[in-house]
Formats: C-alpha cells, sequence, structure tokens
C-alpha cells in the first residue's frame, strides 16, 4: 500500500500554479482576438484571412491546453478534500479512531451516489431537450416561425420538466406530464400576439471603456461619492435567492452569475440561471449537489465553477487570486469595479450575516467610492444592499479567487 507523500499547502501551492496558468492562457487568448480585430481595419483580405486561419488554430490549441489544466485543477480540488479529512483524523481511542475513520467512508460513500445520480439526471435532462426538439418541429409545422417566441415557449417547458425532474429525484411524487396542446399554443399567438416576448441579445456587453462615472448619493445615512448608480443597479437584479420554480435555496453564486450577465446586457433570471447550469458539464451539476436532503445546500458553485460556466454564456472571466496584500488585493478590486468590471467574490458568511451561521456564500460587488475605501455590494443570501470597508471586505474573502470579467460590461 502507498503512502501520501503530500500535504495540504503543496496542493495549495500547485493549484496556486495552475490558476496562474489558466490566467496566462486566457489573457493570451483575449489579447489574441483583439490583435486579430485590430489587424482586419488594417491588413489587405487575403492577408487577414490567413492570420484569422492560424490565429484561430492557436486559440483552438491553446482550449484543449486550457481543458487539460482546469481537469488537473478539479483532480486537485478531490485530493484536497480526501487529505483534509485525513489530516482531521486525531488518533486518540479506538473507538474514537473507528467514529471519524466511518465518517470519511460515509462521506465517500454519499459522493459516489451523487456522482451516480448526477450522471442519471443529466440522461434525464438529454431525453428532456430530445422531447423539447420534437415540441419545435411540431409548432414548426404549425407555421410558428418567429425564433423568439419559440424560443420563450421552450425555455417554459424545460424548466418546468426541469423541476419536476428534480422533484421526483429528492423522492416527490412525478407528475404525469401531459402533451402540450399545440394548437391551442397556436391559436393563443395568434390572438393575443407575441405577449410581450422581444428578442433580447444573447451576447454580453464588450465596452472599451465604462459607460459611467462617479457621482454623489446618500446610502445608509452617509453621503458618498461613489461609481454610478448602485440603487439603480441593484434594482435591475436578483435580490433574494431562493425564489425559483426549483427545489433549491444555496443558488447565491448562480443569483450572481445572473446578476453580472444582467449588468452586461443580458438580463436574466434565477429560473434562467439555474435552467442554463443544469444543462452545464457534470462537473458543474455535481457541485451544485442537487441531491441534498437540505434544499439550503442544493445550487452550490466554486469560483471556478462560476468562471467555467459564465464563459459558455458568452462572458468571459478572469480568476483574480487573493493574496495576503490585502491593500494591493482590495485596489485591484476597486479598480475593477470602477473601470465597469463586474465582480462576483467568495466570502465567509459570518461576516455579513453574524450570530452562529457559517460558510462559504458568493456577492457581487456594485459600486465603490471614489478613494476605494469602501465597497457597496449585492447579498442574495439576506436579499440586501449593504455598503463594507475595503479592510472587512478583505477580512471576509475566503481566499478563493475573486471572479472579474475580463471584458468592461458597463
Amino acid at each position: 500500500m502507498g503512502t501520501i507523500n503530500t500535504s495540504l499547502d503543496e496542493i495549495l501551492r500547485f493549484k496556486k500554479v495552475i490558476s496562474d496558468t489558466k490566467y496566462s492562457i486566457s489573457r493570451l487568448v483575449n489579447r489574441m482576438i483583439d490583435k486579430l480585430q485590430y489587424a482586419k481595419n488594417n491588413w489587405d483580405d487575403k492577408n487577414y484571412r490567413s492570420l484569422e486561419d492560424i490565429s484561430k488554430d492557436c486559440a483552438a490549441d491553446l482550449q484543449q491546453i486550457y481543458q487539460v489544466i482546469s481537469d488537473a485543477d478539479n483532480y486537485l480540488d478531490s485530493i484536497y478534500t480526501i487529505i483534509h479529512e485525513y489530516e482531521n483524523i486525531t488518533f486518540g481511542t479506538t473507538g474514537q479512531f473507528v467514529s471519524q475513520y466511518q465518517s470519511v467512508l460515509d462521506k465517500e460513500t454519499s459522493a459516489r451516489v451523487n456522482t451516480e445520480k448526477t450522471l442519471h439526471f443529466q440522461e434525464e435532462l438529454g431525453k428532456i431537450e430530445s422531447l423539447l426538439d420534437t415540441y419545435k418541429g411540431e409548432l414548426e409545422c404549425r407555421g410558428v416561425s418567429d425564433n423568439a417566441v419559440i424560443s420563450a415557449i421552450l425555455t417554459n417547458y424545460r424548466m418546468v420538466y426541469q423541476a419536476d425532474l428534480l422533484n421526483y429525484m429528492n423522492g416527490v411524487a412525478y407528475p404525469y406530464r401531459a402533451q402540450p396542446d399545440f394548437d391551442q399554443i397556436v391559436e393563443n399567438i395568434l390572438t393575443y400576439g407575441v405577449n410581450g416576448i422581444n428578442a433580447v441579445s444573447d451576447i454580453p456587453n464588450s465596452l472599451s471603456q465604462t459607460r459611467y462615472g462617479f457621482q454623489n448619493i446618500t446610502f445608509e445615512g452617509q453621503r458618498m461619492t461613489v461609481y454610478n448608480d448602485p440603487i439603480g443597479t441593484n434594482s435591475q437584479l436578483i435580490q433574494q435567492q431562493g425564489q425559483s420554480r426549483y427545489a433549491m435555496n444555496g443558488t447565491c453564486g448562480l443569483c450572481q452569475c445572473a446578476n453580472l450577465l444582467t449588468m452586461a446586457g443580458v438580463p436574466m433570471t434565477e429560473n434562467e440561471i439555474i435552467s442554463r447550469a443544469m444543462l452545464g458539464t457534470t462537473e458543474m451539476v455535481y457541485i451544485m449537489d442537487l441531491f441534498s436532503s437540505d434544499c439550503g445546500d442544493r445550487g452550490a458553485t466554486s469560483a471556478n465553477i462560476r468562471q467555467e460556466f459564465l464563459e459558455q454564456q458568452g462572458l468571459p472571466i478572469t480568476n483574480i487570486p487573493i493574496t495576503t496584500d490585502g491593500p494591493r488585493t482590495m485596489r485591484q478590486l476597486a479598480n475593477a469595479v470602477a473601470a465597469g468590471y463586474g465582480v462576483i467574490l467568495s466570502v465567509e458568511v459570518s461576516r455579513f450575516w453574524g450570530g452562529h451561521q457559517r460558510g462559504g456564500h458568493a456577492i457581487s460587488l456594485l459600486s465603490v467610492t471614489s478613494d476605494g475605501s469602501t465597497f457597496i455590494y449585492n447579498d442574495t443570501g439576506r436579499g440586501v444592499m449593504g455598503r463594507i470597508s475595503a479592510a472587512d471586505l478583505y477580512e471576509s474573502l475566503t481566499g478563493a479567487p475573486a471572479n472579474v470579467t475580463t471584458n468592461i460590461i458597463r
């Protein structure tokens, strides 16, 4: 039998190297794209097409490398968890050791069951997508040609079926899935029109510079000079998580992903972001812990998963490491917010909620004062918009990297 010849610190060191490498690759690809766009305006067609082909091939190769590194990062996460459990076993009495060892085995069994359920869940989601394809064909056969209308109809059925499937796999009776009355749907469209359905751009903003500046406001009784209009911005965002049709309440990270997309010009509800997340990678669905007995645990994310997911939605993300240099880290975050980038942070919930509550939580930064001393944030866990000093915010950070949009989004 082999021995464990590593430590948590060593794994964290390797994870830091991986995180830096992923950042370098993302930055290189984005710079290639920027330079390619510049070349398009200055080169003749033949030269540009040749450069474009080379650049696309390089980007594809880099993406493969990025995926391999991401897989290694996820693997290190699993090793970290196992070693953390191992290092926390205290070798006291035989009874204590057996009890703690059994606890580790129970967690491994639970993880295996969760993996099996996740894979089965994704299989069933695939069947739902196939069913929706037939619905699309039925609508088109009846003369519905507006893609926005078809998309809205299918999205509604997708959410209903996904929520039913989740309930069923968590022990709630599975309802009878009635076949839609397509003739009635078409009649309703003809009678009532598209009912407010508008084709909304699904491409997040990528601005050359922020459209906003600083202004004086009174917030929580304090007069301050802050970036943009945090109160107005927050009114357009998800403010309270756990309000979806899905049986899950631990959706802080997903809600903040939705909020970044909304700020980037792609309005997103909690229902919509959960629905999209369920169609994500196996790793993402697994991290969401959809089969936890506690609804409050369902819908979880990690910084790396949020980065991967948002990039799938067309919003590139740079994960900024949280360093031991507090002032430098907070200046970096303040500059990002003031320049119009979107920011999601992983924080310790007790710092915001007080009491005896503990655990990781995700918030988004809406604004910052002109001197960088105070941040205004959106917290969907409590349904509040609050302010916090840069020093206190730094102390609340868990150490997980900050999700910062690569593009200026507002």
